[in-house]
């Protein structure tokens, strides 16, 4: 099975992303499996891969301190083993995963306050490094690393359940107003550990999981009824600074959409961190108003598709709260046999997770582009490509894409021109371009898409997202950034990286030429292209993805293969090559050479 991983802001299953996949919590089957003979959670692996899952996540320990000492592990303070029963049925879980396709994302301890509990200690003692309990959480953790990691089935951990447990708020001990801290038990609020606290723990463990390899987020107890519930959220990066990804709970209210961030009148860019991390809603449709579950009180499935597409367009990955193959006593949010209604919804998670746009049911997205030659371009007056202007190429609302591979970095340097048509007086038309500097201001480092929405000079630029490096440097990438007339769109290897409501100006296309690699004057381009197109319209995530090997949209209304020369294949508007251009093999320092098979190679003669 695949491992969890992040990088540019994307969560990566294996070498796939997992933007908008649905998977599943399940905690009480599994409290069961390590306290009892139970076999329900065979069960709970088999509805959620029933239903194109890929990603489970459950407890790796019970909650409850008699649990722990009488099922998980042996000894008193100073040192306490893993027991071998224990060791024995996680590892049965783990081998049963594997064999149905289902990556476990583990919670390592439950309920820290555990700890405390059996060594007849405060929770606040667990802020001391040196005491019991702490010890006590070391050890057991150190030795959950040691016996399941590596395990195939096992994609990543959870450091504890809702560390920072919400509702209950307090200021003064957190600083921000952010839920305060885990309590020995749920009704005893006053019981906490303070914010240094919290952070110092999830530092030591994250720590020991990165030196393991190992992918590692933190589960917060997530927005509540109103927007302050987001304003927190934006504070995590900084209060967990290593984490691979970040994840909160209770997204969906009993309403169906009242928390989303939408409704609340926050940006959807508050739920990407700072830092580009990826995001996962976990325990997705938890709250249950008057006995209506959110999921449930949506008989259509409509609700869930709204939400999950606008899930899935910002990045991120739903883990629903039903737990699964519970018993009847939680009968509103449990998919058991008995329970119709949820077995009702299943089918609407299938289709969810098997339409054409996840990755998971998609041909093997290539990593280089789909010819046997490219264009290099060395940065002088007559390494680019000039495609003269006509009205075909210039349509009121579109879409631009190519391979790139900028290999020019710089500590200073005015902003490259990728592809550009567009003129400064008046200002008009649009370009995709390279800030190649790590010093400017703005887009440092990054390929960014800019667009002249009105005769003032108003800019509207969309780069790739927060990334503090620029993602291609020196590598392959696919570019795509489309225009509906009201939202920029970018997406980077087919997967998206966000979105820009544009003034509202209007927008003019430039009767410029169109140039390939140059803005014409002197902001050229150093590296290689391939694969240019300008589309009418804005074309989808699915038509980029389905793009990658070559393959046509259908609405191109300019398309130049740059496989040894400049034809425009679609309507013959073809380029005049610069004499410095040359035609190269593509190559790329992200993968070997046997891994070009990756990507079909296409012959020049396929170019016209």
């Amino acid at each position: 099975m695949a491992k969890l991983t992040a990088s540019r802001g994307t969560l990566l299953l294996g070498t796939e992303p997992l933007r908008g996949h649905i998977g599943f919590n399940s905690f009480f089957p599994f409290e069961q499996a390590y306290i009892s003979s139970s076999t329900t959670w065979q069960t709970a692996i088999d509805t959620a891969a029933s239903v194109g899952a890929k990603v489970l996540r459950i407890p790796l320990t019970p909650r409850f301190p008699t649990d722990l000492s009488s099922f998980v592990h042996t000894g008193t303070a100073p040192t306490w083993t893993l027991r071998a029963t224990y060791i024995s049925k996680v590892n049965e879980i783990l081998n049963y995963a594997n064999t149905k396709g289902i990556s476990i994302l583990a919670t390592c301890l439950w309920r820290p306050a555990s700890a405390a509990d059996l060594n007849s200690a405060t929770v606040g003692t667990i802020a001391d490094p040196a005491s019991n309990a702490r010890s006590y959480i070391t050890q057991i953790i150190t030795q959950q690393i040691a016996n399941f990691n590596s395990h195939p089935a096992l994609a990543g951990w959870i450091i504890f359940n809702e560390v920072d447990l919400s509702g209950y708020t307090n200021t003064v001990n957190w600083g921000i107003n952010v839920p305060k801290g885990t309590p020995a038990s749920y009704s005893a609020p006053n019981d906490v550990l303070p914010l240094d606290a919290v952070r110092a723990m999830v530092t030591q463990y994250g720590n020991q999981l990165t030196a393991a390899n190992a992918f590692w987020i933190t589960g917060h107890a997530g927005p509540q009824a109103n927007a302050s519930g987001y304003s927190w959220f934006t504070n995590l990066p900084a209060l967990y600074g290593s984490a691979s990804a970040v994840s909160w709970h209770q997204y969906l209210a009993s309403d169906g959409c009242d928390r989303t961030p939408e409704s609340q009148g926050v940006s959807p860019s508050v739920m990407m961190p700072n830092n580009n991390r990826p995001v996962i809603l976990d325990e997705f449709g938890i709250q249950i108003s008057g006995g209506a579950d959110p999921i449930f009180n949506d008989p259509n499935g409509d609700k869930i598709k709204i939400v999950y597409n606008k899930l899935k367009e910002n990045g991120v990955s739903l883990m629903l709260e039903w737990q699964l193959c519970e018993t009847a006593d939680d009968p509103i949010y449990a998919i058991w046999p008995g329970n119709t209604r949820a077995l009702q919804r299943l089918p609407t998670l299938a289709v969810l997770n098997a339409q054409p746009g996840n990755v998971f049911n998609q041909r093997k997205r290539p990593s280089l582009p789909p010819y046997e030659l490219a264009m290099n371009c060395v940065g002088s007056a007559t390494s680019f490509v000039t495609v003269a202007d006509a009205a075909a190429i210039r349509p009121a609302t579109f879409s631009v894409s190519c391979w790139a591979r900028p290999t020019l970095g710089t500590t200073s340097g005015a902003v490259r021109r990728i592809l550009s048509k567009q003129a400064s007086v008046p200002p008009s038309g649009w370009y995709l371009g390279l800030d190649p500097a790590a010093s400017n201001a703005g887009y440092s480092r990054q390929v960014f898409f800019n667009l002249q929405t009105d005769n003032a000079g108003t800019v509207s630029n969309l780069g790739t997202q927060g990334a503090t490096f620029l993602p291609g440097f020196n590598e392959w990438r696919h570019y795509c950034f489309t225009w509906d007339g009201t939202y920029l769109r970018t997406y980077v290897d087919g997967v998206a990286y966000g979105a820009l409501k544009t003034a509202s100006f209007p927008f003019a296309q430039s009767s410029a030429s169109f140039f390939i690699g140059s803005d014409g004057a002197s902001l050229h381009f150093v590296g290689q292209l391939s694969d240019v197109r300008i589309y009418a319209g804005a074309i989808t995530q699915e038509q980029i993805l389905s793009s990658l090997d070559g393959s046509a949209v259908g609405t191109e209304v300019g398309w130049w293969r740059l496989n040894g020369n400049a034809v425009d294949s679609v309507r013959g508007n073809n380029g005049s090559v610069g004499a410095a251009v040359t035609w190269v093999e593509p190559v790329t320092n992200r993968t070997t050479v046997s891994g070009r098979s990756l990507s079909p190679r296409r012959s020049n003669a396929d170019a016209a």
